[in-house]
């Protein structure tokens, strides 16, 4: 297991994603830095009105109980919480990005980790980046299912 994996409670290696957008341009100033002279001559712009024409698109897609059933199965098998379709619902009304990724797409990628992370801790999920500047996943798996516990979820016992 190399030093950016780990192990889940049900013996899923998993590594953590990526980061799916570039942090920095998330700052206003490095935006404005980017944007370029002409309309549309930034990329970083570019990729991100695609990416929020794509989500408009399917804003209005609905869940099905077999996106739901994977979906409860996937946040087992990465956090060892055992929740029922109508609580995965419900956090996915909250987080109408990782609902629309899973609804349209069929997506568990960032969104639906942020959701996660969000509902349980009120922080995102920590990013490869993250993790290789000294987040430490195993702890911020750990408090993530002892608050999981205490706001009355089980725990899948491998």
């Amino acid at each position: 297991m190399n030093t950016h994996e780990i192990e889940t409670p049900s013996g899923l290696r998993f590594h953590p994603e990526p980061d799916a957008t570039v942090p920095f341009l998330r700052q206003p100033e490095a935006v404005i830095a980017s944007a370029g002279p002409q309309p549309g001559s930034s990329l970083y712009l570019s990729l991100h009105r695609s990416a929020m024409e794509r989500l408009i698109k399917h804003r209005k897609a609905k869940l099905t109980p077999d996106q739901l059933a994977a979906g409860v199965e996937h946040v087992k098998e990465l956090t060892g919480i055992v929740m029922k379709p109508r609580q995965l619902a419900d956090i996915l009304d909250i987080s109408p990005s990782a609902k629309m990724h899973l609804a349209a797409f069929g997506e568990f990628g960032r969104q639906f980790n942020d959701a996660l992370g969000s509902y349980f801790l009120g922080c995102a999920w920590p990013t490869e980046k993250e993790v290789a500047a000294g987040i430490d996943l195993r702890s911020f798996l750990s408090i993530l299912r002892r608050q999981a516990e205490a706001m009355g979820y089980k725990l899948h016992k491998a």
